[in-house]
């Protein structure tokens, strides 16, 4: 057999050693016969010192010796293709390789030796290892943004939920201002009219009934206004399970005799940062709630604890879900709630019971008084096993200060004498304040806005001993009647009238401008001259 010439100019031995793989070449007896530049570097070991040494010694593998890796998978005739491991090198370095091995044979086909080619895989393996940490590194971030997401999302459904809520609450405060007018009305005339009849006659007690009914209906307005937000939020530090006994005393007149009330009231429970009267509408709403669903049978359970903080509390004055609340449960073994009408419980004027039976605020009311004081409300419940209110509201270290002593109403007889300037835009409310003063010995100058008010002030300002000014008029309200009138007259004489609760914030602007009292609509005959006796009189009841 004819040897073949080699057909390249350049020797194999320069032809392997110009390529960036690692080459190693072996005897059949696994000594080593040829290195490569690029096999020197990685393994540590030069071509002269290396020529003639087993290929173990020089690639020694992590695996297990290499040359039985090797040589057992050659031996069955099968070539080593990327096999990975770690070597150690001359100067006792890790480097791990990508390997991959091969017989060399003659030109008769007998094996006269080994082929390795490797390469250095330490960057690719840095690589991939910071690959496996980013990897890591964002499934974590993807977490945290989850998480974030859901958080934005039960933000964003509390903020529509408060949208939702201020929008009614703008509409239920104009219908609670302008019922409350209609209500003076009523309740007015009735006790103008019982005024002049006698006690004996049929239509005084007709009259008594049209003037209880007004009472009664005020009761819906204060509800509309406390759900709008408008009415005057009082806090101070208050007994929960007291607020709790008082309110039992009024459930138990007011639901069927078949209900069956028990309670849980937690010993040593701090006080809670809450206006009473609101958290006795609260409780009441509730009670009336869980009788209802229970239609005439049934046990209402009230139950108080001091926990802590409740996931939908925070960011309610409560950043870090440190604060602890007083938790009020109100629970009822009624029909329960289907999970589809879950999210509309708290919508105002949603309810599932008849016309005749319920206005839809009584829940948006519990939420509105509960939100407002920084507190809130969440609920369980499942069909035929009943529901579970859960009201959560801030504790407080503060003490209650002493309640002032207040004085009985004071009952107006007889003639007085003053001159009165009245302003109110409702006609109905003009001419009965008009009457009921002019019939006790005033005098009474009339205007339908504030404008008016402040004009006839300037004319008449001398005789007038009294303004009486309407909180919301048109074209000017009552505050900014009083400056223009008090810009005029710095001593006169100021009550302001509302269907509207004042805030706090509006009383202290009252007081700053020395306004002598409130009226609150609707108010009766008696409240009236009582009012207007004290003023005139110098005493204000602020």
């Amino acid at each position: 057999m004819t040897s073949r010439a080699w057909p390249w100019a350049v020797s194999p031995i320069t032809l392997v050693s110009s390529i960036p793989d690692a080459v190693v070449a072996t005897d059949s007896q696994m000594r080593i016969t040829y290195i490569s530049p690029a096999a020197e570097e990685i393994t540590g070991f030069k071509w002269r010192e290396a020529r003639g040494m087993y290929c173990s010694d020089v690639l020694k593998s992590d695996l297990c010796d290499t040359r039985c890796a090797v040589k057992q998978a050659l031996d069955t005739g099968v070539n080593v293709f990327n096999l990975e491991t770690v070597i150690t090198t001359a100067d006792c370095r890790r480097v791990p390789i990508l390997i991959s091995a091969g017989l060399l044979q003659d030109q008769s086909g007998n094996v006269v030796g080994h082929i390795y080619i490797f390469r250095d895989i330490s960057q690719i393996k840095k690589m991939m290892e910071d690959l496996e940490r980013s990897r890591r590194e964002l499934e974590e971030k993807n977490k945290a943004l989850a998480e974030a997401l859901k958080e934005l999302q039960d933000t964003q459904r509390q903020l529509l939920q408060a949208q939702k809520m201020e929008s009614m609450g703008i509409l239920a405060g104009g219908v609670a201002h302008d019922f409350n007018n209609i209500l003076s009305g009523i309740l007015g005339y009735a006790s103008l009219i019982m005024q002049q009849i006698s006690e004996e006659s049929p239509l005084y007690n007709y009259m008594g009934v049209i003037e209880q009914s007004a009472i009664r209906a005020t009761r819906l307005t204060r509800q509309l206004l406390i759900f709008s937000r408008q009415g005057s939020l009082q806090r101070k530090p208050v007994k929960i399970n007291k607020v709790v006994r008082d309110t039992l005393l009024i459930v138990k007149h007011t639901i069927d005799k078949g209900i069956e009330i028990k309670t849980s009231l937690a010993p040593d429970l701090p006080y809670a940062s809450a206006d009473e009267s609101q958290i006795e509408q609260v409780l009441l709403n509730l009670c009336i709630n869980a009788a209802d669903a229970m239609e005439g049978r049934g046990l209402l359970t009230i139950t108080t604890e001091l926990v802590d903080c409740h996931p939908e509390c925070k960011g309610r004055g409560d950043r870090d879900g440190s604060r602890r609340y007083v938790r009020i449960s109100v629970s009822d073994t009624g029909c329960g709630m289907a999970p589809e009408i879950h999210h509309k419980v708290f919508d105002p004027f949603f309810t599932t019971k008849p016309k005749d039976r319920g206005t839809g605020l009584g829940l948006s009311t519990v939420y509105g008084i509960v939100t407002d004081h920084g507190g809130c409300v969440d609920f369980e419940t499942e069909v035929g096993k009943g529901t579970t209110f859960h009201v959560y509201l801030p504790a407080s270290t503060d003490m209650p200060a002493p309640d002032p002593e207040r004085p009985a109403a004071a009952q107006v007889t007889g003639s007085q004498t003053g001159t009165i300037l009245l302003a109110e835009d409702e006609a109905m409310i003009r001419e009965l304040v008009k009457t009921v003063l002019t019939e006790h010995g005033y005098e009474v100058f009339i205007a339908k806005d504030g404008l008016e008010a402040v004009e006839i002030h300037k004319l008449r300002h001398k005789e007038i001993d009294l303004v009486m000014l309407d909180l919301a008029m048109p074209r000017m309200g009552g505050v900014e009647a009083f400056e223009a009138i008090k810009a005029v007259d710095p001593s006169v004489k100021v009550i302001i009238c509302s269907g509207y609760n004042p805030d706090m914030s509006l009383f202290r602007s009252l007081e700053r401008l020395n306004v002598e009292a409130f009226l609150n609509k609707p108010y009766t005959v008696q409240d009236l001259l009582a009012s207007v006796k004290k003023v005139l009189a110098g005493k204000g009841n602020g």
